[in-house]
């Protein structure tokens, strides 16, 4: 039996354990996937582990998702570009690093709305803004503007993806087709009661509104969005196509999305 699994430090509250193992069991392949929770000082003791074990495949989530490039053998196109790596495969004897992030944002979004030619919105400048801005370029998006409070981070997307930035509090002059929030701001626990849109800038601008946030299923963003007649679309969606890419890239079978959709939903 082939072993899979999510790394990161904590993960016993991750849900990609039992999404990845239903969809093993419909396609009745002998697999099984399970939580590596590894400090950051024991990670290059596990990915020892994971060559002599030969573990089939990883997720990758934090904090390792840039740390464990330097103990791979490749790193693709799409993690050098995003600047980190969330799935990790074998490519014969070679351990190989890419990123599913951008495709499952994009392909949650496009679902509902296409991207091609529209005016966007990222609010944020960390892992998800560089992998939701790489997967716009690559569907054909307009104009891209990433709206934060780091500078360093703004001059680094502006540079690595050639978009405009700004910083955050310049967003409300601005009015996008599609705004995606890409930071902690509204995430369950500490963050929930918060918001990074004033509900005020919604009373004459209607975008679809994205939040990459899937617990809670609802944020506050998009609660208020709604309310203001935006169409909104929350992260459990990505999370779920981001998911079912590591699958195919681990058994070149299409992925059974609608299955790991409602595992999903079910573990919220």
């Amino acid at each position: 039996m082939q072993v899979y699994g999510i790394l990161g430090h904590p993960v016993a509250h991750s849900r990609s354990p039992a999404m990845q193992r239903a969809a093993f069991d419909a396609l009745g392949i002998a697999a099984h996937y399970d939580h590596f929770d590894i400090l950051p000082t024991d990670l290059a003791t596990f990915m020892q582990q994971v060559r002599e074990e030969k573990i089939a495949g990883l997720s990758v989530t934090i904090p390792h998702k840039i740390e464990i490039t330097q103990y791979l053998d490749e790193i693709d196109s799409a993690a050098q570009a995003i600047g980190a790596v969330n799935t990790v495969y074998w490519q014969g004897d070679q351990l190989v690093g890419t990123n599913t992030d951008w495709q499952g944002a994009v392909d949650a979004l496009e679902e509902i709305e296409k991207i091609a030619g529209k005016e966007i919105a990222v609010l944020g400048t960390g892992g998800a803004a560089r992998a939701v801005v790489y997967g716009l370029q690559q569907r054909g998006a307009g104009q891209i503007y990433v709206f934060g409070r780091d500078e360093a981070k703004l001059a680094g997307l502006a540079t690595d993806f050639g978009i405009e930035t700004a910083p955050w509090d310049h967003f409300v002059t601005f009015e996008p087709d599609i705004v995606i929030h890409a930071t902690p701001l509204g995430l369950a626990g500490e963050h929930e009661l918060a918001s990074p849109i004033s509900p005020g800038y919604f009373r004459f601008r209607q975008p679809l509104v994205y939040d990459l946030i899937y617990s809670p299923a609802e944020t506050l963003l998009l609660r208020e969005a709604a309310i203001a007649g935006c169409r909104t679309l929350g992260g459990l969606g990505m999370f779920v196509r981001q998911g079912a890419a590591q699958f195919t890239i681990w058994t070149g079978k299409d992925a059974p999305v609608e299955l790991m959709q409602q595992v999903a939903k079910k573990q919220l």
